[in-house]
């Protein structure tokens, strides 16, 4: 097991420097915060000829690869300006150079006066308040069912998509980066569902972007629970969909209220995530009513255009990166539409069925309000088996889903790295139950990733089509063959006598891309003796030998 000495300072020195900041009988909880948009990116001391001074050489060989271009969206926002807000006294959160601002923090109003005066700000806007509603929602209190009775085997939210061969043909995300943005990543350091992430270094890093440090491992389990529907792996018990890829925890979401300025942190971590060089983005967060609610959304604003997260999506998805994001757990509720980023365009929205593929009741339904299909597609979001505090659990809302479909992308992404987000996107739909008919419940349906995986041009380590076993042999009156296909096809069984004539044939019609055992029966009539089987599927032939 994982395991290392764990020193848990943060609060206390957060605490401490914010005491010792600012005026010492003010904390930084009566602090309002604000997003200040500057006016332009003049005289900026980094140029888009070198990106190498901004991006990893990762981020830029992603942006090569898919002919993607360097633009001044990708320019630091002018450390000139940031540097003035300094000297000012204001206190820096976080930047965005997608949309050139920062959120900064003050209580002084006569201040933020002259700020909107200075010629280089184009705005200011409150994203969070000095005085603040109390919060009576716990947001992900209908996500996690602590229910062993009803939990689902190990590998039905992977085998429910055919998800399984991805991995079955060696694709389990080696080489993949995804970045979980997410609430926190409590214990992700010590839970057995970790250990072989932490001994391989799969980690790469994590980031806080509500308490501006580089520690994740508190604050919240969900972000935990998530990393392991992704890359947890408990023998017998729990595989992630993507369980070889590198993981970057990054944390946007402050569990403790509900205002915009998470949205600004997300965007600042989408940003980081670019930046480092990551190839998927899973986020299992979703926003359309806030603790004031002032800030609230309607549904006419989940149109992939208005919220700040989700052109927050819309330029990650810009900048190569493929977004996956759960469609919101609305269904039953009031609102019952999509949250924001769901509503993004280029981005998958992941619904929430049951282990028959049946609807969740919860899940958010579309479209979205300019008439997109949303959410995109769906996976298993109830009782999807993931790592809790105390032990494995079922794991219900979008929340749940969204990772099954990020791991299970990018393994198939893996297998061939040279298409675009894109391709990727529309590969997954193409595969998908209800392509031809979409409707807004769950979008273009359930993803066959056995059926993409066939489409995507990959160099495969063996045949579309591969029997895994046949038996028993020697047999007595049935013989099953258990076999996996990645191409939709016609499939002929043959048994044949020792002499060359055909005792018995049977034909699958179209059968799609999947895991499959069929059997030839009522052989107890046979002679002892050899027997030839031979399968047929498209251009492959499968002989092999039989004893009774």
């Amino acid at each position: 097991m994982h395991n290392h000495t764990r020193i848990i300072l943060k609060p206390l020195l957060a605490g401490l420097i914010l005491v010792l900041f600012f005026n010492p009988d003010i904390t930084a909880q009566y602090f309002a915060k604000y997003r200040i948009e500057f006016a332009d990116k003049n005289n900026n001391p980094y140029s888009i000829e070198k990106p190498e001074e901004f991006l990893s050489q990762r981020a830029i060989q992603r942006r090569i690869r898919q002919n993607i271009a360097f633009s001044e969206s990708d320019l630091p926002v002018n450390p000139h300006y940031t540097d003035s807000l300094k000297s000012l006294g204001l206190r820096i959160i976080n930047k965005s150079k997608w949309f050139n601002s920062v959120l900064i923090e003050t209580g002084d109003t006569i201040l933020l006066d002259t700020i909107c005066k200075i010629t280089f700000i184009d705005s200011v806007t409150l994203v969070k308040p000095s005085v603040q509603k109390k919060s009576l929602r716990n947001k992900f209190i209908s996500e996690f069912c602590v229910d062993m009775a009803k939990q689902t085997t190990q590998n039905n939210q992977l085998t429910m998509l055919n998800g399984h061969i991805l991995h079955e043909y060696g694709f389990k995300g080696e080489g993949m980066q995804i970045a979980v943005i997410d609430a926190g990543f409590i214990d992700a350091d010590i839970l057995p569902a970790f250990d072989s992430l932490w001994i391989n270094n799969q980690i790469l890093g994590q980031r806080d972007f509500v308490d501006g440090d580089n520690w994740v491992l508190d604050a919240h389990s969900h972000g935990m629970t998530i990393l392991s529907i992704l890359g947890g792996n408990v023998p017998n018990e729990l595989t992630g969909s993507a369980p070889e890829a590198d993981y970057w925890l990054l944390r946007s979401e402050d569990t403790g209220s509900e205002y915009r300025i998470e949205e600004e942190n997300w965007i600042s971590a989408a940003e980081f995530a670019d930046s480092a060089g990551v190839d998927v983005i899973n986020t299992s967060l979703g926003y359309s009513t806030f603790d004031d609610t002032l800030q609230n959304y309607t549904y006419k604003e989940m149109d992939g255009r208005t919220t700040r997260i989700s052109k927050g999506a819309v330029m990650a998805a810009s900048k190569g990166i493929l977004v996956v994001v759960s469609a919101g757990n609305e269904g039953n509720k009031l609102w019952k539409y999509i949250t924001s980023p769901a509503d993004a365009d280029n981005i998958l929205a992941v619904g929430a069925v049951d282990t028959s593929g049946m609807l969740a009741s919860f899940s958010s339904v579309g479209p979205s309000y300019d008439g997109r299909i949303k959410p995109d597609i769906a996976a298993q979001g109830v009782g999807t088996v993931a790592q809790g505090l105390g032990g494995l659990i079922g794991c219900n809302g979008t929340s749940c889903s969204a990772p099954v479909i990020s791991g299970l992308a990018a393994c198939l992404w893996q297998a061939n790295y040279q298409l675009s987000n894109i391709e990727i996107i529309e590969m997954i739909k193409q595969s998908s139950s209800q392509y031809q008919n979409p409707d807004t419940l769950i979008g273009y349906g359930l993803p066959n990733f056995a059926n993409a995986l066939s489409q995507i041009g990959a160099d495969l380590p063996y045949s579309t089509f591969h029997i895994k076993k046949i038996y028993p042999n020697p047999f007595l009156d049935r013989v099953s063959l258990l076999f996996i296909q990645i191409a939709p096809e016609d499939i002929f069984i043959e048994l044949y006598d020792i002499q060359g004539k055909m005792i018995k044939q049977k034909r699958y019609v179209n059968l799609p891309g999947g895991e499959f055992e069929l059997t030839i029966d009522n052989l107890g009539d046979l002679s002892q003796g050899i027997y030839i089987i031979k399968v047929l599927s498209g251009e492959y032939c499968y002989v092999n030998k039989l004893v009774k």
